[in-house]
């Protein structure tokens, strides 16, 4: 079986103090698509620049068709 387009695992972001993403994974299948939708100042855009690579990680992993994103 092909591995995921991503894949994110155990995703932690703070910006300072204030925690913005905890603990967040997922993955997107193959040929699956994927929605992120929620109120604002919930970490969407924050979601997208980590998986982009534009902030660094903190702690996780995230991974596009099995190679790990450094």
């Amino acid at each position: 079986m092909s591995p995921s387009v991503v894949s994110v695992k155990n995703l932690t972001f703070r910006y300072g103090e204030e925690s913005v993403l905890e603990d967040v994974s997922f993955e997107v299948p193959r040929g699956e698509y994927l929605g992120i939708v929620g109120p604002n100042g919930s970490g969407k855009t924050t979601l997208l620049r980590l998986l982009l690579g534009l902030i660094p990680l903190e702690s996780g992993d995230i991974s596009f068709f099995g190679e790990a994103r450094e």
